[in-house]
């Protein structure tokens, strides 16, 4: 997603494609919708039908499908964060390095982040995926069938709410770009 917007952008193809009779929001969704599709099905759904397989064949018992594909869909929700926010930073930046670095920066330090500032951990999406502490991974909750904590469903919606804010800002930033 890195690319997506900055390199259309420094080559001269966003401001072609937008000489064109599309508009910008259609231009600027048309890469989350892309983006989102690989996403899903390289970082979701092909690994977790593989680690389903894998538990399948290795426990002879077959976790529950549902809470497995609820869990898919956290995952998914996760991993469609950082698609926001490289969105929205490729609409601010002209380089690449900020793009790539700052996601990048947020993914690996935010277990840190969460250690000192636990506040953190609701707007965040590591706690939905990977334990931090005594918390329990939403993730978790869904695949082995246990009470959902309710704190987990507030980081949720927290960071379903910031991924549609990053597109959001994306969209009115791309909509005052100049080419």
């Amino acid at each position: 997603m890195q690319d997506a917007l900055v390199g259309e952008k420094s080559e001269g193809t966003a401001a072609w494609v937008l000489s064109k009779p599309l508009t910008r929001p259609a231009f600027v969704v048309s890469k989350i919708i892309a983006n989102s599709l690989g996403i899903l099905v390289t970082m979701v759904v092909v690994p977790c039908i593989i680690g389903f397989a894998i538990i399948l064949i290795t426990t002879k018992s077959a976790l529950a499908p549902l809470g497995y594909l609820e869990s898919m869909g956290v995952i998914f929700i996760s991993d469609f964060f950082f698609l926001a926010l490289t969105l929205m930073l490729g609409t601010f930046f002209d380089s690449r390095g900020p793009v790539i670095g700052i996601p990048l920066a947020v993914l690996f330090l935010q277990q840190n982040l969460i250690g000192f500032i636990p506040s953190l951990r609701f707007v965040l999406p590591w706690t939905l995926v990977m334990p931090v502490g005594n918390i329990t991974p939403l993730v978790q909750s869904l695949i082995l069938n246990t009470p959902v904590p309710q704190d987990q469903v507030i980081t949720l919606v927290a960071i379903v709410f910031e991924s549609i804010l990053f597109i959001l800002i994306g969209l009115w930033r791309f909509n005052r770009e100049e080419f």
